[in-house]
């Protein structure tokens, strides 16, 4: 486990190379399975920290970017965009995360950009998003 905590802790500062070669060093002892087990959270650290460099490399670790988290099914693209991390969300958008994926209440991508206000973040995807649905985003009611 403190494996596992250190590793999210180099993502979450950015470190990709220190990242990198932690788990070419240790992937030997099980720590390439663990890391697939975490890499949601770790593109969530990376979404949440702008980082694109991390988010380029999950994803060509293999790790699904449109995984959304246990419980409430917020995905690595909804938090990018609820902090506007325009980097983020458009290395996110390039490994193919899905803009109309929705977490378990509902929210979109877009809807979080639009309910903070980050226009940049809603034009941001609606780039990436072929043919939009203007009633996709809203929630029932």
């Amino acid at each position: 486990m403190h494996a596992l905590i250190c590793v999210w802790a180099v993502a979450v500062t950015g470190a990709l190379g220190v990242l990198a070669k932690y788990i070419e060093k240790h992937k030997d002892a099980g720590i390439t399975s663990a890391f697939m087990e975490l890499g949601t959270s770790l593109s969530f650290a990376a979404a949440s920290c702008n980082d694109s460099e991390t988010i380029d490399y999950l994803h060509d670790a293999g790790v699904n970017l449109s995984t959304g988290r246990a419980g409430d099914g917020v995905t690595p693209l909804i938090a990018a965009a609820a902090l506007e991390s325009i980097e983020a969300m458009e290395a996110l958008l390039c490994a193919g995360a899905d803009p109309l994926v929705s977490s378990s209440s509902g929210v979109t991508p877009l809807l979080e950009a639009a309910e903070h206000g980050h226009w940049k973040a809603g034009r941001t995807l609606l780039a990436h998003s072929s043919a939009p649905d203007p009633d996709y985003a809203l929630p029932d009611g």
